[in-house]
């Protein structure tokens, strides 16, 4: 995903760190459809909307780290 000639969203491992969960398990929540992700057309890495993160935390009872809290 770009705009204006930018990545947007974040990598897995910007999601891992974020939540402090091993890049895998990020990667495992994407394959099955728990975390909502796009393929970034000229790498193939996955991207996750801030939106997107916002959301499957708020739907697994999470707290918002605060990087995230202005996110609707």
């Amino acid at each position: 995903m770009l705009e204006n000639n930018r990545r947007v969203g974040y990598s897995i491992g910007e999601v891992a760190h974020i939540l402090q969960f091993h890049p895998d398990a990020v990667q495992y929540w994407l394959r099955t459809g728990e975390l909502s992700g796009r393929r970034d057309d000229l790498s193939d890495e996955w991207r996750v909307a801030p939106g997107d993160l916002v959301a499957f935390l708020r739907q697994n009872g999470e707290t918002l780290p605060a990087e995230l809290a202005s996110v609707r």
